[in-house]
């Protein structure tokens, strides 16, 4: 399973709408999946290791650069790497120091 997996979303671009759970549409959070971890003695089945960020409806920002979640079931939507520079760039300007 893991060539499969590894040929389908390794060294690509997605983005799917997260939420609180509540019935706002959410927001976006971005990943590019950067590889397969196992499996071995620890991790028994393949995981995604992905570099991920997202601004929530709040405004707290989260940037992960070694994730484990990327979740194939939740239907995340293939996107080229410009916008996910282009969204990345605009998260960084939107991050500002209190002085």
């Amino acid at each position: 399973m893991a060539p499969e997996l590894e040929k389908t979303f390794v060294g690509k671009f997605f983005k799917y709408r997260d939420s609180y759970g509540s019935d706002d549409k959410g927001w976006w959070l971005y990943q590019y999946v950067i590889g397969l971890s196992g499996p071995d003695f620890n991790i028994p089945n393949p995981t995604f290791k992905v570099f991920s960020f997202q601004t929530c409806t709040y405004g707290k920002t989260e940037i992960h650069r070694d994730d484990y979640y990327f979740q194939t079931s939740l239907g995340p939507k293939q996107i080229t790497r410009r916008e996910f520079v282009a969204a990345y760039e605009k998260m960084l300007k939107g991050i500002s120091l209190p002085f």
